[in-house]
């Protein structure tokens, strides 16, 4: 399976010990890397990847959607101040996963969306680096909701706008046809299915 580091760390290998315990049977090659492999050159039985999928003649099956969302230390609001609104996030120091100008959007609790205009002065490609990075105060950034969650829920961070929807950003198994998912693969994807949705279920 190619899967990349994020998805690896934070949800898929949580689930591998019970899901191994279950299938002795079953040997699990996990090739983490953020690459997008050429799936049917390099042999995987599985792929899994975030956001928007090519077109392609691949099988996407949904796992989970993810919501970004905005967060900072304290120590950096207490120096900087919080943003009381999304606009004035352009005052502050922002940190994004993408070298170029991006848009943030937000859900608002009234049905309207609000946007700001993002021109990062430093980029973080992996969320998993950026959690830290963010803890240590070096600005504010968008973290995927199963990462932000546990660094919020500790102190590290403090999330912005909280009754405001992030982007959803959804996670997809991604395999060559039906007619050629083995056993050992379809049982895996549906384990990975429903450990994620216990997850959502108990945060």
């Amino acid at each position: 399976m190619n899967l990349p580091f994020t998805i690896a760390v934070a949800l898929v290998s949580p689930m591998v010990p019970s899901f191994l315990a279950r299938h002795p049977e079953v040997r699990i090659i996990l090739d983490v890397e953020n690459r997008v492999i050429d799936m049917p050159m390099e042999l995987a039985d599985l792929v899994i990847r975030v956001g928007a999928l090519p077109d392609s003649d691949l099988v996407a099956r949904h796992l989970a959607t993810t919501q970004m969302w905005t967060c900072a230390s304290p120590g950096y609001l207490a120096a900087r101040g919080t943003p009381s609104s999304v606009a004035e996030l352009d005052r502050h120091t922002l940190i994004s996963g993408f070298n170029r100008t991006m848009t943030w959007s937000y859900h608002m609790p009234d049905g309207s969306t609000e946007q700001v205009e993002v021109r990062p002065e430093n980029v973080v490609t992996e969320p998993a680096a950026l959690g830290p990075m963010l803890a240590g105060g070096v600005g504010i950034g968008r973290l995927p909701d199963f990462i932000a969650e546990r660094a919020v829920a500790r102190g590290d961070l403090v999330r912005l706008f909280p009754t405001a929807g992030g982007d959803a950003i959804a996670v997809h198994a991604l395999y060559t046809s039906h007619r050629s998912l083995s056993a050992k693969v379809r049982v895996f994807i549906d384990a990975l299915v429903a450990h994620l949705a216990v997850g959502r279920r108990t945060r």
